[in-house]
């Protein structure tokens, strides 16, 4: 995990450890990571975790399981 955060290639966005969900520019990356996130992972309506691919879906798990448990 370079800089703590991770490509969510099946919805085109990045995650970091704290769960926070940034859009992917048009360039494919994130410009400016002052910029607000869409939104954190806490907070994801289940539409978006079901438009997940598996491996993306896991990832996103894991991350969200360890905001739960307070180690983020």
């Amino acid at each position: 995990m370079r800089n703590n955060i991770i490509l969510l290639k099946s919805t085109n966005q990045f995650i970091d450890v704290k769960g926070n969900v940034y859009t992917m520019s048009p360039n494919g990356n994130i410009d400016d990571m002052t910029e607000a996130t869409s939104f954190n992972i806490a907070k994801a309506s289940l539409q978006w975790w079901h438009g997940l691919s598996a491996h993306d879906f896991k990832l996103a798990d894991i991350i969200y399981g360890g905001l739960q448990n307070g180690k983020s």
